[in-house]
């Protein structure tokens, strides 16, 4: 008894599945919410639609894009209570993992997040190129994290990059006086910790992230009027 079987070349997947993932996450080709057009892409790349499928449904099982049926896949959008929930979960995470693991961080690590920061931010303002940014801020993030020496927090934290990515996203991309307000937010947060002034630096971390709630929640409402 035979059988039918589709084979796919797992290269051309992984090839197109890595594209697709920086082109959403650079918000310079797709937009949150827009609708992937399967049929422009197979044009574009002069390769079938199969493999195109195969990877957004790679990233729709890491919530990167949502699968609507009988309309097709569209960039995930964070509803508002999402966003909030998704907000005082990484609040909650950030501000225990920086007491805890305060006296732990590597004050020359952090020197060097403060130069990569102006010259990311740099290249966000002139030349609206997002990845080097949020590149810096997701390591900076992290690096807070990690200080923690809590491998389950660090988990729970891993399993909500990617939505912490477009949460970014839209923070960055929210106006440019929010493009630069992100700056200064994490300068200060970098100096108190230079000065050994852990309440300083959590206090800091608290209004960064506080801010970056206040202006998504802001956007998510003035875009459904």
């Amino acid at each position: 008894m035979g059988f039918e079987a589709q084979i796919i070349n797992l290269d051309i997947v992984t090839q197109v599945y890595d594209q697709l993932r920086k082109a959403i996450f650079s918000n310079a080709v797709f937009k949150v919410g827009e609708k992937i057009n399967i049929d422009k892409l197979s044009q574009d790349w002069k390769i079938s639609k199969t493999p195109i499928r195969e990877a957004l449904k790679a990233l729709e099982q890491e919530n990167i894009v949502k699968h609507v049926p009988r309309k097709g896949f569209f960039v995930t959008v964070l509803e508002a209570d999402e966003l909030k929930d998704l907000a005082d979960l990484r609040l909650a995470l950030e501000i225990h993992a920086l007491r805890r693991g305060f006296a732990n961080m590597n004050r020359k690590e952090i020197r060097k997040f403060r130069k990569e920061f102006k010259k990311a931010h740099k290249h966000l303002v002139d030349e609206g190129s997002v990845e080097p940014y949020l590149a810096v801020d997701d390591e900076f993030h992290s690096f807070i994290i990690l200080s923690s020496e809590n491998q389950k927090l660090a988990a729970v934290y891993e399993n909500m990059k990617n939505s912490l990515k477009l949460l970014r996203i839209r923070d960055t991309f929210a106006s440019e006086e929010d493009m630069g307000a992100t700056l200064p937010e994490h300068e200060e947060i970098i100096q108190a910790i230079i000065d050994d002034d852990k309440e300083k630096a959590v206090d800091s971390l608290f209004r960064h992230l506080n801010n970056v709630e206040s202006r998504i929640t802001r956007d998510s409402v003035h875009s459904k009027k």
